[in-house]
């Protein structure tokens, strides 16, 4: 199938195209991420620099340390996931978290359990939407697109005898590259 060759070549394509600072922000965080049961205010800053190169850096580092550390804890410990979305979105009781919409809070899932969680990835959703398997995007996110874009991920990687983590960097070379249009003609 011309989509799966096409995906396999962009996922080694990625380090490259993510550039040197990028894939070793990445790999750093993926190493020091995995597993915590909550993360710092540095930690969140760093993957907003990682998923938005930098752009959220002043809303998230306004955040208080406790605020970060309190609902990252009761978020990680979460296991449903459209519940653990919701409170790195939505915050608690005491308060939320700020610059973290659902694209940032799958990146902090993500770098906390990449083995069972993607970064929710608008150009990762054109592709997903142009090979069918999932409905235009939406305007604005709720806790259950990120349920139903992850479902997908999971059964092509599964498909494909993929890593999630490789996956999602497949879809976003081919999605921000958009030069797979040659991809959708068929």
């Amino acid at each position: 199938m011309r989509f799966e060759r096409a995906l396999r070549l962009a996922i080694r394509a990625y380090q490259q195209e993510a550039g040197p600072k990028h894939w070793d922000l990445e790999l750093r965080l993926l190493k020091e991420l995995r597993g915590c049961r909550s993360i710092g205010r540095s930690d969140l800053e760093h993957v907003a620099d990682w998923k938005t190169g930098g752009r959220t850096r002043p809303l998230v580092g306004g955040n208080r340390a406790e605020d970060v550390r309190r609902i990252t804890r009761k978020a990680f410990a979460e296991r449903d996931i459209e519940k653990r979305i919701s409170l790195l979105v939505e915050g608690d009781e005491r308060g939320r978290l700020q610059g973290v919409g659902f694209p940032m809070a799958s990146s902090l899932m993500m770098y906390q359990d990449s083995g069972h969680c993607t970064v929710l990835d608008t150009n990762a959703w054109f592709v997903l939407e142009k090979i069918g398997v999932l409905d235009e995007e939406p305007w604005t996110y709720e806790a259950h697109d990120y349920s139903r874009y992850l479902e997908q991920c999971w059964k092509l990687a599964n498909r494909m005898g993929l890593e999630l983590r490789d996956l999602d960097r497949g879809l976003w070379v081919l999605g921000s590259c958009r030069w797979t249009a040659a991809l959708w003609s068929e």
